[in-house]
């Protein structure tokens, strides 16, 4: 049986899920993102919290995540007890959902939409398959993004996090210790921009 439901968005981001009546189900609020803005990366590690409006799980759970934006865990504003908790295979298979949230919250894999009953991932601009690693479509920009048109992160899902199914955004990170400082250097695949952050002096230079 087919059940409709509507999605209200404010630019990229889902900020509520409405039923057929226009009832509101799910409500959500968004942060700053791993670009440190509202939007930059496509909401990735931006997902705040939860609200769910009726039923036996009514309340607001905050969201937890990865270093690569992926939720890894829901917890209950009012009582902080774990309300869900997920595992993932390299291309975003997801391998454990526990807890009595854990069915009923749509954001997975790198803050993505994800729909249990199809398994795939909505990316914005296309829709993923963590089964196989591949786009259901071809890359919008075509050759010019990539010769892999139905590839996703040039196959290292570990290293790098897609914002909206366009040309990777690559996270390469290489954590070590400078005079006392922890350096971040980051690597931005085919737009040649590279950044080094320094987080304790809160500065970042562009090359």
């Amino acid at each position: 049986m087919a059940v409709r439901r509507k999605i209200v968005y404010d630019g990229w981001n889902p900020i509520g899920i409405l039923d057929a009546d226009n009832n509101l189900l799910y409500s959500f609020m968004w942060g700053l993102d791993l670009s440190e803005t509202l939007q930059g990366a496509g909401g990735v590690g931006g997902l705040v919290s939860m609200t769910v409006y009726s039923g036996t799980n009514a309340g607001t759970y905050f969201y937890c995540f990865d270093g690569n934006g992926s939720v890894v865990a829901l917890v209950n504003a009012t009582t902080g007890a774990m309300a869900a908790q997920y595992e993932y295979g390299p291309f975003g298979q997801v391998l454990r959902a526990t807890g009595a949230m854990a069915f009923i919250n749509p954001f997975l894999f790198s803050t993505k939409f994800y729909d249990w009953g199809m398994g795939f991932y909505y990316y914005g601009f296309r829709y993923y398959d963590p089964s196989t690693g591949r786009w259901l479509s071809r890359e919008p920009l075509g050759e010019k993004a990539s010769y892999n048109l139905g590839g996703f992160l040039d196959n290292s899902p570990i290293n790098a996090f897609d914002v909206l199914a366009r040309p990777v955004q690559f996270c390469w990170t290489l954590l070590h210790y400078l005079r006392g400082r922890t350096c971040c250097w980051s690597f931005r695949s085919r737009l040649v921009r590279i950044r080094l952050l320094v987080p304790i002096s809160r500065s970042e230079s562009e090359f």
